[in-house]
């Protein structure tokens, strides 16, 4: 383990402070300077780091960029989250490779869609543009051969 005097949540807090602080790239920057591109059919098991996993292979995901929406009280995923990335490119390769990308075990498809910026109540994303069926296991998109 971890040893050195540092104890339990010093590396958030020196997390939170990074962030805080402008040194990483992307902190500071208001929600203007990002692409959120919205996620939808997640397992109910799904945490933020699952979705860092997956996104950041993309391209640059900004600090605390990640959110896999909880419910209360429950601590599972709502089946759906928000991913911020730094540039438009990144977001839009990781829509087009992964939109539609079916679940194993059949659990479903996930939708990645940008966020629109002004959503309504029953409009919670703008389609990006059409997205070929994602051919990740085939090692032509970037993270081939997860598991």
């Amino acid at each position: 383990g971890c040893k050195g005097g540092w104890g339990m949540g010093m590396a958030d807090s020196m997390c939170r402070m990074l962030e805080e602080s402008g040194a990483l790239p992307g902190s500071g920057m208001d929600k203007s300077g990002v692409t959120e591109v919205f996620v939808h059919g997640l397992p109910p098991d799904t945490l933020d780091e699952h979705l860092w996993r997956i996104f950041s292979p993309f391209g640059q995901v900004s600090p605390r960029g990640c959110y896999a929406m909880q419910g209360k009280g429950t601590g599972k995923c709502k089946g759906y989250g928000f991913v911020n990335f730094n540039s438009w490119e990144s977001a839009q390769l990781a829509i087009n490779s992964l939109n539609g990308f079916m679940l194993p075990g059949g659990g479903g498809t996930i939708t990645v869609e940008l966020k629109r910026k002004n959503s309504g109540a029953n409009s919670q994303t703008a389609a990006a543009s059409p997205a070929p069926t994602p051919a990740i296991m085939d090692g032509s998109a970037p993270g081939a051969g997860w598991s």
